[in-house]
């Protein structure tokens, strides 16, 4: 499951939970789509709650999108160390200039700051 949640102007929040499907992604696509004619480049605030892996599909959606929005900074919030972990380090060699970083649980106001700052 994917739902928008409530962040800064800057910033477009996405919480999801659960094992995503292509249909979450498909569901994410319009408001990717909306904040980037908004603001030229997506900052990203994603909280995800119980990590499952995502199906094959939903993975490929997953890694299309990276080549498809112009995103500036991702940050992920999430109690599942792999995830913060891939933030940090593996996600890294995405190409471009996007910048990614994991935060722990209760953390969101750090990665928000991270987010609006340069």
């Amino acid at each position: 499951m994917i739902k928008q949640i409530e962040t800064p102007a800057d910033i477009l929040g996405l919480e999801m939970s659960g094992k995503l499907k292509k249909e979450d992604f498909d569901k994410m696509k319009p408001l990717l789509e909306e904040h980037q004619k908004e603001k030229g480049s997506i900052k990203l605030l994603v909280i995800y709650h119980e990590f499952e892996w995502p199906t094959t599909e939903a993975l490929k959606e997953d890694l299309k999108s990276y080549y498809n929005y112009d995103f500036e900074k991702i940050a992920f919030v999430s109690n599942t160390k792999l995830l913060r972990e891939a933030a940090d380090n593996v996600l890294s060699i995405m190409p471009g200039e996007l910048q990614w970083k994991g935060f722990e649980p209760g953390e969101k106001k750090q990665a928000i700051n991270w987010l609006q700052n340069a």
